[in-house]
């Protein structure tokens, strides 16, 4: 007996001290209601989609729990569930609730009342539901408002739109309004409840509304285009959570045909409706929260009555009501409502109140995909969207195995992220046959409909859109074929289990198969295999081996490379960005500029677009590459003609065996001569050349003395450089009288010909570059409609020494002729006459000032602002950059975008094109700057 009770008194010890402990901590009668009722309460909400109205019936419902006194994680425990408009996810969601064991469950919508009602038949988990259109028809029980009428636990508030009332709205927007379109799925008991509405104040108004059913949302474009057809004078959304999640559908159709979309719910009209006419749904998540507190302090469901209760909100999009067929306005009525509302304008995105959660996924780490990332993160900026700011981006990849794929995506569809973005073809593939609820946009994918993206780019999965790049494979065949015109057999490697690479090297192949070349193919099944693979091509004696857009070859490509240089074999790929690691030429597209437009894509997702009304896109602009050290290590000499078609140029410091040496000679310094100067610059870089590396800059100024040019020169000429790039007018006829034998390209200066440098047809050998085409006429009429009168007295400042100020003068002379304008005209020598020449001008009472293509006032713009600013005299000038420093207005060309035109030119030369083999060419950019400072001071666009 000793030994029992021994072995007892620890556990008898035990019980007597938590006895203790939780007398002591027994303070209930002193405690409030809610800290004493909900140490163990905890709350599932559960909303059927991502719209807005459920998003913010689920913000109200927080919000009124917290007036209650009830936080999350303080004295309540709330998780959040989303079915993401799939009932099948909703009805497996309501089963792990009752599971799990929660004391309440708040829906929000009908579907997710239906789903969780159905699942809790046996009564264990108390429901509140809200945002529900007409719950006494929807099945689950609730006969009337009584409290005998409902499942003892089951209660809530109906929020049954004003069907009625948006229609008389309608009516007193257009009073002659007399057909009306809807769009709604009938599987919806919400939907039918407001149909049923719309038809009996229809016939009480005199409308006839036509009607046309869609089962999802892939269906919502061509419904509405069918109502369009039948001459409806408006589109109609009442409370269809399907239709809604398509609305950009109705707004596209509602647009093109130049009718307007009315609707039930308020946040409509900031997406594209005239107006929107229904709940706060926040404030009706408000009340369904402060009901949970209620039941949490001891309310009985059973005695809760259920009523309909609506706290009515009119928004007005004023914007989409330009351009319609018929003339709606906004009636008094509508003002009326207006003046307590917080949205009347489309104006507010409601994109800008959420921070959106995108999923990146992709197969693994490379140039390309690198490329792409900051494409699409660079155009999300552009639109806006920040990262730690309105987005938040997690990215993931599959370290270059197919396996990974899916566990990936899986976490994501599980998650709280919005939308999903998979970048290569095996990642959209696997996102295509998985992900049904989220949606997904896509880039860096060659070919989105062989990874089961849709039939065709407009019919695509409704969750679905991108933009697809199929490398140029016709223009890839080219290539080869002009690199090695005599080319018999080519070699390629790749996964077939890769949809994008067995449809690129089955059209590769045929298009081989047309000039009577062999294409011996190897296939992998992954990165390991690549090694053996490579030697087994080779050995079917190729001349050249080809890789396409493969990920499981890619991830191999330096081993690759190895080899194909081991064996002096040319190695052509369609992948540029891994050209910088090797191979001799590429062929395909910028996945840069692939990923920037997926990020336009994605852009419009984020702030509403519904991906099922946006086609996919495919890019396939050809970009060629060239690599000069693998060039010299197959001792192989490019031509001219493929040194003509090409965009990049990598490691050219292997065709001189340094880097090249470039004299840049400027015939002044100024802001705008600076800006081409960095132009110049830009373009080199941008052709793949990288400065200190590929070419070192010796510079040269004039300082606007021009009697220094031919020293200058001489001085150049004994440096002996590889191409001299010149800036300025002047500066181009001193390269030219000068030097002969060193290629020459100009920028920043006239047309050489109007200059007289040359006779037509005997252009220099060693000439090219870029001259400017001054639009006069444009700059006098815009100066007319700036000024707001007409102008008689023209003047302009120019230097005399200066051919092309010579031709400014000389053009702007023939304009004013034809205008019957009287043209005022001054010289100067040096910067230290502008200020007298500015006086005289200004007293001979010119209406404005023009300076054109010239240097001199160029560089002594301040001189000329400060007296033509005093005299009240504006400038008008043929260069944007001066607007900043004080001119009016400005048409002209701009700079940088002229030096950058300029610097392509010199790389092309650089890279062993003949300057006579490059046209002469006219400024690609011109631009118009208006000063927004009024008439006294400078001013941006």
């Amino acid at each position: 007996m000793y030994s029992i009770l021994r072995k007892l008194l620890p556990g008898i010890f035990l019980i007597g001290m938590v006895s203790v402990v939780l007398l002591v901590s027994d303070g209930g009668k002193r405690k409030s209601r809610a800290e004493k009722n909900t140490s163990n309460k905890s709350i599932a909400v559960f909303q059927f989609s991502s719209r807005e109205a459920l998003d913010d019936t689920v913000k109200g419902i927080i919000g009124g729990l917290g007036k209650g006194g009830y936080e999350n994680g303080k004295n309540i425990k709330v998780d959040f569930y989303n079915a993401e408009n799939d009932m099948a996810t909703a009805n497996a969601i309501s089963k792990n609730i009752i599971d799990m064991g929660y004391d309440i469950a708040m829906t929000a919508s009908t579907l997710s009342l239906q789903a969780f009602a159905n699942a809790n038949k046996a009564g264990k988990c108390i429901q509140i539901f809200a945002t529900v259109t007409d719950p006494y028809n929807a099945g689950v029980g609730i006969k009337g408002e009584k409290p005998e009428q409902h499942p003892p636990w089951l209660i809530g508030t109906g929020t049954f739109q004003p069907v009625e009332q948006a229609f008389r709205m309608a009516k007193a927007f257009y009073p002659p309004l007399k057909k009306v379109g809807t769009v709604w799925n009938p599987g919806e008991a919400c939907s039918e409840a407001c149909t049923i509405k719309a038809r009996a104040i229809c016939k009480e108004l005199g409308i006839e509304l036509i009607e046309a059913n869609v089962e999802n949302t892939s269906g919502i474009g061509e419904a509405a285009a069918s109502l369009a057809q039948k001459d409806v004078e408006a589109l109609y959304l009442g409370g269809d959570n399907t239709v809604s999640m398509g609305i950009s559908q109705l707004v596209s159709v509602g647009k093109k045909n130049r009718i307007p979309l009315f609707t039930n719910d308020p946040l409509d009209a900031g997406k594209g409706a005239v107006f929107g006419l229904g709940a706060n749904y926040f404030e009706v998540g408000v009340i369904a929260g402060d009901l949970a507190c209620r039941v949490i302090n001891g309310l009985k469901p059973e005695t809760v009555p259920i009523k309909n209760m609506v706290p009515e909100k009119l928004a007005v999009n004023r914007d989409a009501l330009s351009g319609l067929k018929y003339p709606w306005k906004v009636p008094s009525m509508a003002l009326a409502m207006l003046k307590n509302s917080e949205l009347n304008t489309a104006k507010k995105k409601p994109a800008e109140e959420k921070v959106h959660k995108i999923g990146i996924v992709y197969f693994a780490p490379d140039p390309a995909t690198g490329a792409a990332l900051k494409g699409l993160k660079d155009s999300l900026e552009k639109h806006g969207y920040i990262q730690g700011k309105n987005i938040l981006i997690t990215e993931k990849h599959a370290q270059g195995e197919i396996a990974n794929i899916t566990p990936i995506l899986q976490s994501y569809m599980g998650s709280d992220i919005d939308v999903i973005v998979p970048l290569t073809t095996p990642c959209l593939s696997a996102a295509c046959a998985k992900v049904k609820r989220k949606p997904v946009v896509f880039t860096s994918v060659y070919n989105p409909i062989a990874a089961g993206a849709g039939s065709s780019y407009d019919n695509h999965l409704p969750n679905v859109t991108g933009a697809g790049s199929m490398p140029p494979l016709k223009e890839t065949v080219d290539l080869i074929t002009d690199l090695f015109p005599s080319i018999k057999k080519v070699g390629t490697i790749y996964n077939s289990s890769e949809a994008n690479s067995r449809n690129a090297v089955e059209k590769a192949k045929s298009f081989f198969s047309d000039i009577k070349i062999k294409l011996m193919e190897i296939t992998v099944t992954n990165s390991n295999d690549v090694f053996e693979a490579s030697r087994a091509v080779i050995e079917k004696d190729i001349q050249s081996l080809w890789i396409t857009g493969d990920n499981t070859v890619l991830q191999a490509y330096d081993t690759v490379v190895k080899i194909c240089e081991k064996e002096k074999l040319p190695l052509v790929i369609n992948d540029v960005e891994f050209l910088y690691k090797g191979g001799l030429a590429a062929c395909g597209i910028s996945f840069y500029t692939a990923g920037y437009e997926g990020g336009n894509i994605l852009s419009r997702v984020l702030s509403g677009e519904d991906p099922a009304s946006i086609p996919m896109k495919n890019l396939n602009t050809k970009r060629i590459a060239l690599n000069f050290a693998s060039a010299k290590s197959l001792d192989y000499k490019f031509t001219e003609n493929v040194l003509l078609g090409t965009e990049l140029y990598l490691e050219l410091n292997a065709l001189y065996g340094r880097p090249a040496r470039i004299a840049f000679v400027s015939v002044g310094r100024s802001p705008l001569l600076d800006t081409a100067h960095d132009g110049v610059i830009a373009g080199l870089e941008s052709m793949g050349l990288i400065k200190k590396t590929d070419f070192n800059i010796t510079e040269y100024c004039a300082e606007e003395e021009i009697a220094q040019l031919p020293l200058i020169m001489a001085n150049i000429k004994n440096t002996e450089p590889d191409i001299v790039i010149t800036l300025g007018t002047p500066v181009l006829i001193a390269a030219v009288q000068a030097v002969k034998d060193i290629p020459i390209v100009f920028t920043v200066a006239s047309n050489p010909h109007t200059l007289k440098i040359y006779d037509y047809g005997k252009r220099p050998s060693n000439l090219t570059g870029v001259h400017d085409n001054p639009p006069l006429r444009q700059l006098i009429e815009l100066a007319e409609k700036t000024e707001n009168r007409p102008l008689k007295n023209i003047g302009i400042i120019w230097d005399p020494a200066q051919p092309n100020s010579q031709i400014s003068e000389r053009l702007l002379s023939d304009v004013c002729a034809s205008l019957n304008m009287k043209l005022v005209s001054i010289t100067a020598n040096k910067v230290s006459d502008l200020p007298d020449a500015t006086r005289a001008i200004c007293q001979r009472g010119v209406d404005i000032i023009v300076l054109s293509a010239d240097n001199l006032t160029i560089s002594g713009f301040p001189a000329i602002r400060a007296i033509a600013q005093k005299a009240g005299i504006p400038i008008y000038a043929t260069e944007p950059g001066l607007v900043k420093e004080g001119a009016r207005a400005a048409i002209g060309d701009d700079y940088f975008e002229w030096g950058k035109q300029s610097g392509r030119i010199a790389a092309k030369v650089l890279a062993g094109v003949s300057p006579s083999n490059i046209q002469v060419e006219k400024t690609d950019v011109q631009k118009k700057v208006v000063s927004s400072t009024g008439k006294n001071g400078a001013g941006k666009k």
